[in-house]
């Protein structure tokens, strides 16, 4: 898995067991019962599952735009109002060199809910049939 992933999942795993070991630990001190821990605890999972949904859905985004090879570097592509070069595909965010030279960064999610046209993509279709 890449870093930031690897990174992210990690904390998520450090919090829930900081929530659960905190939640037996109180309850072995007798002060709070067991249905109280839980209770706890499903707040915060919640909270987490709110707070990381933005970030889940460019993920699994662009795991299934690196999947499907939708993209490569040095693709042109318009996204919304958007014409660039891809300079960088990561797993949360694109990067994009627009026709004036700056660095546009749209969330994967953008990418995979929006209309895409890949101007490069055909080009690498019709190698691809002519070569078998």
């Amino acid at each position: 898995m890449p870093k930031p992933v690897t990174r992210n999942v990690r904390e998520v795993i450090t919090a829930v067991w900081f929530v659960i070991s905190l939640a037996w630990v109180l309850q072995i001190l007798g002060l709070t019962s067991i249905l109280t821990s839980l209770t706890v605890s499903g707040i915060v999972g919640l909270t987490i599952s709110l707070g990381l949904q933005t970030t889940l859905s460019n993920v699994i985004a662009g795991i299934f735009l690196l999947q499907d090879n939708a993209l490569h570097t040095g693709d042109k592509i318009l996204i919304g109002t958007v014409k660039g070069e891809v300079v960088k595909l990561g797993l949360r965010n694109t990067w994009l060199r627009n026709e004036t030279g700056e660095i546009v960064i749209i969330s994967n999610s953008s990418l995979s809910n929006g209309p895409l046209t890949n101007y490069t993509a055909k080009d690498r279709l019709n190698k691809k049939l002519n070569s078998n």
